[in-house]
C-alpha cells in the first residue's frame, strides 16, 4: 500500500459540507475568490490584468455564478454525481474561466491564451483601453445594482429588502449579526440570504442576456 506521508488532504473533503449553513457558504465563497483568483493569475486577459477578466467579468462576477450554480442554474450542483460542493465549485470556476479565457473578446490581439505567460508591459493604448473597461465596469456595477434593488423590492417581502441593505450598503454578512440587526432568528436569516443569492443569480442572468444583445 502506498504510503500518504507528506500529502495534506483537502480540508473540504474531510467531512460533509452544509450548504444550507450561511457560516459554511460564506466560508465557501471566501476560499472560493481566492482560488479563483489564483486560476485567473495564469491566464492572459486582453487588458493585461486578471482582476479584469473578458466580456466586462471581475473574478467576483466568476465566483458569485458558482456559489449561485449550488442552488440552480444551468451549472446546478448535483449532489448524485458529485458529493463534494467544493469540488464541484472549483470545476464551475475553472469551466467559466477557460470560457471566457477563449472568447471571442478575449482572442482581440490573437494571444496564446493557455500560456501562462507574463502580462504584457503597459502602453499608452493598453492604458487607454484599460480606463475604457473600467468605466465600462462601473456602468455594470451601478447596473448590476438597480437590477438588484428592483428584483427585492419586486419581492414585495420588507425583510428581504432590510438584508439587502445591510450586506450591500453595510458590509454586514455574519448570520448572528444580521439576526441581531434584523431582530430575527438565524435560521430565518439563512433562508433570507439563500432567496438573496438566488436574485443575485438572475441578476446575473439578466446582465448576460443585455450584453449579448447588445454585442448582437
Amino acid at each position: 500500500m502506498a504510503s500518504s506521508k507528506g500529502v495534506r488532504p483537502d480540508a473540504s473533503s474531510s467531512r460533509t459540507i452544509d450548504i444550507n449553513d450561511a457560516k459554511e457558504l460564506q466560508g465557501l465563497s471566501v476560499r472560493l475568490l481566492a482560488f479563483a483568483r489564483r486560476r485567473a493569475a495564469v491566464k492572459r486577459w486582453w487588458l493585461g490584468s486578471a482582476g479584469a477578466l473578458a466580456k466586462g467579468h471581475t473574478v467576483q462576477d466568476i465566483v458569485c455564478k458558482a456559489m449561485t450554480s449550488l442552488f440552480g442554474g444551468s451549472r446546478k450542483w448535483d449532489r448524485a454525481s458529485q458529493p463534494d460542493p467544493w469540488a464541484h465549485l472549483k470545476s464551475v470556476v475553472n469551466s467559466l474561466l477557460s470560457n471566457l479565457a477563449r472568447s471571442k473578446e478575449n482572442r482581440v490581439y490573437g494571444r496564446d491564451i493557455d500560456d501562462e505567460a507574463a502580462v504584457a508591459p503597459a502602453t499608452p493604448e493598453s492604458e487607454l483601453l484599460m480606463a475604457e473597461e473600467e468605466e465600462r465596469l462601473e456602468r455594470r456595477r451601478e447596473r448590476a445594482y438597480s437590477l438588484l434593488q428592483d428584483e427585492v423590492l419586486a419581492a414585495g417581502d420588507s425583510a428581504l429588502l432590510a438584508l439587502h441593505d445591510l450586506i450591500l450598503a453595510e458590509d454586514i454578512h455574519k448570520p448572528q449579526e444580521l439576526a441581531t440587526r434584523l431582530e430575527k432568528p438565524v435560521n430565518e436569516v439563512n433562508n433570507l440570504k439563500k432567496r438573496f443569492w438566488r436574485i443575485c443569480r438572475r441578476v446575473l442572468d439578466i446582465l448576460e442576456k443585455e450584453e449579448r444583445k447588445a454585442n448582437e
